[in-house]
């Protein structure tokens, strides 16, 4: 990849790996997963709750779940919720993709933690994206990306975003 700066086409037919900028247009928040995800407060990693090890159960809610992190073997108490945020997003050439931002790229086009807004969405229904995730819809952003080797071969695969300027 010669030129950094690309278009989306451009980005999805390199032949070859590497980091390019893109500037494109957010056009939806990615609905299929989830956005963020609860990780082990010492590695950051994906935890999963242990089944039926809590404390006690107030009004349906467990109280003081316990989750097992793998990537330190063993069991954590304290987590936190980290970004996982996939956006879909089109540019000038018309054609579109989808871009996953991990917590410190979500987090500088949110201005918010992933933890305030899982708070927020527990207020409401959680099912309903939380407005701090809505409003980035119509934002142009320029994103750094870096394009792996199996993504090449993927036609609809989705990129991993190392930096980004909003506002572009």
């Amino acid at each position: 990849m010669a030129s950094m700066k690309k278009t989306i086409s451009e980005m999805q037919e390199a032949k070859s790996a590497g980091q390019c900028v893109v500037v494109v247009t957010i056009e939806a928040v990615d609905v299929e997963k989830s956005w963020y995800y609860t990780a082990c407060n010492i590695c950051n990693r994906r935890v999963v709750r242990k089944v039926n090890d809590f404390d006690a159960i107030e009004n349906h809610v467990q109280l003081n779940p316990r989750y097992n992190c793998i990537a330190c073997k063993k069991d954590v108490e304290q987590v936190i919720h980290c970004y996982y945020l996939v956006l879909r997003v089109t540019d000038k050439s018309k054609a579109k993709a989808k871009f996953l931002l991990f917590n410190n790229a979500a987090h500088k086009l949110i201005r918010r933690s992933a933890f305030e807004l899982v708070e927020e969405a527990a207020e409401g229904n959680p099912w309903i994206l939380p407005q701090s995730l809505t409003d980035v819809i119509g934002r142009k952003v320029l994103f750094w990306i870096t394009i792996k080797s199996y993504g090449l071969k993927e036609q609809n695969s989705t990129y991993v975003v190392d930096q980004l300027v909003d506002d572009a």
